[in-house]
């Protein structure tokens, strides 16, 4: 007897083979009678279908494509097959061959939808308009319901001018539309909140619209509002940098008017995450401070930019720079971290990729300075 896993293979390989039929189908019902099929794998998984075009089939053509296929499997149609004289088969309008391949006579050929006797007794009727019909010898369903899903994971160039889908059916495409569902569910939350989410939450959607299988036209479709997600982000970012000058000029006259009340310290190490990586605020705030003759360095994170680091930026009175050197205050400021930068001893800027160190940055500049002999 034959086992359950062998019986559940062939059920999978010939829902997969049913359905390169229908994709087939689909794809010259979309790009046209120029398609023509290169080749295929089925396995029990998924499938995988080269055909001739030239370019990328694109995210809202895919969208049609699978919408057809999708048609042809809820509609639950059967599955013919026959043995007919070749010539005869021929003659039938909308039969899809591969161009080039010998073919027996007789030859089996497979319908969707169609019984072979109709297709016989009328064949110049557009049956390609609504049917998958193929020569085929291979193994495949009786309906085209025991597919019960399809989506195309991808979609891809292998030469020039061959295109390569790969498809799957059964659970492998309702976990992808499941996985799809998921994710529209998280940018929809993120897109409700009015302000652009965090960067690690952006990054974190990306990360599985890149690893997840998902349908390719909805992953496109994901992608474009993470985006939009990402140029929210940006905004924000922009204005909020634009103001940082006069956040880090608010935060110099405290610091000026403390000092004024109490002895000036040897040296100030500010984290202000709100300059968020202004250079510009970074150096009013430093050099305003090093002008009153105590040496600064701020720090502060630019966690939405273009090119998101960890900003040091340091000030010392040229008085001062033999002691306390601002160059090799912000390149100690960033080595824990693999960071890079350096300047003049009086003015100096560095910066690292680790944004979530921001205020183990500002406690090892505290560190270098409180060793020098100030």
């Amino acid at each position: 007897t034959q086992s359950t896993e062998a019986v559940v293979s062939t059920q999978s390989t010939g829902a997969n083979h049913t359905t390169t039929h229908m994709l087939n189908w689909a794809l010259t019902r979309v790009l046209g009678a120029h398609v023509e099929q290169k080749g295929s794998k089925v396995v029990g998984e998924q499938f995988r279908f080269d055909f001739s075009n030239d370019g990328a089939v694109k995210p809202a053509q895919l969208e049609q494509i699978d919408a057809l296929v999708s048609s042809l499997i809820e509609a639950d149609k059967a599955v013919y097959a026959q043995v007919v004289p070749l010539e005869t088969a021929r003659a039938i309008n909308g039969l899809k061959a591969v161009f080039g391949e010998k073919y027996p006579d007789p030859v089996r050929v497979v319908s969707v939808g169609v019984p072979i006797d109709e297709l016989l007794a009328a064949p110049t009727n557009d049956w390609g308009k609504d049917a998958s019909i193929e020569f085929c010898g291979g193994t495949h369903m009786q309906r085209s319901g025991q597919a019960r899903a399809y989506a195309t994971v991808g979609e891809s160039a292998i030469a020039q001018g061959i295109r390569r889908i790969v498809g799957v059916t059964a659970t492998e495409a309702e976990s992808a539309h499941a996985a799809a569902d998921e994710l529209d569910a998280k940018i929809a939350a993120l897109e409700a909140r009015g302000t652009a989410p965090t960067r690690d939450e952006r990054l974190g959607v990306e990360d599985e619209l890149a690893t997840t299988a998902l349908p390719v036209w909805r992953a496109a479709k994901l992608r474009t509002r993470v985006e939009a997600l990402n140029r929210l982000a940006l905004a924000e970012h922009k204005k909020a940098a634009a103001a940082a000058v006069d956040t880090a000029k608010a935060r110099l006259a405290e610091l000026l008017a403390a000092h004024e009340a109490a002895a000036a310290p040897k040296f100030v190490v500010e984290h202000v995450p709100a300059l968020c990586g202004s250079v510009p605020a970074a150096r009013t705030l430093a050099d305003g401070l090093a002008s009153a003759g105590v040496p600064c360095a701020v720090v502060s994170t630019d966690a939405d930019g273009k090119k998101p680091c960890v900003l040091v930026f340091a000030c010392v009175p040229k008085a001062l720079t033999g002691t306390l050197n601002a160059s090799d205050w912000v390149k100690a400021a960033v080595a824990p971290f693999t960071g890079k930068g350096g300047g003049r001893p009086f003015q100096a800027q560095a910066s690292h990729g680790s944004l979530e160190e921001g205020a183990a940055t500002a406690a090892a500049a505290k560190e270098f300075a409180e060793k020098a002999a100030l």
